[in-house]
């Protein structure tokens, strides 16, 4: 199961080809990723998913929350705690 855990770029980077993280990613029945890693070419051309659970999704924008549309799912799941603090920034440098 090597690989299971990675996305589609630590696939490509790992040498084992596009066709081996399609293959990996058609045959798998549970796939994490980031909103934005769902509009990947190579996870678009996954079969349509069933269920879509889109963790943290009131810190998302909603741009990014249409984005895994593109998987075509039967239902749709966006949950997150609106009142949860954003993150912080104490660098000034990162500030600026």
């Amino acid at each position: 199961m090597d690989g299971v855990a990675a996305g589609p770029q630590t696939l490509l980077r790992a040498g084992s080809g596009e066709a081996r993280a399609a293959e990996m990613l058609g045959a798998a029945r549970l796939v994490f990723c980031t909103l934005v890693v769902s509009g990947c070419y190579l996870v678009r051309a996954m079969p349509a998913v069933d269920f879509l659970v889109v963790d943290e999704a009131a810190q998302a924008t909603e741009p990014e929350c249409l984005i895994p549309l593109c998987l075509w799912p039967r239902a749709m799941l966006l949950c997150g705690d609106p009142f949860q603090l954003s993150c912080v920034c104490v660098s000034r440098r990162a500030k600026a």
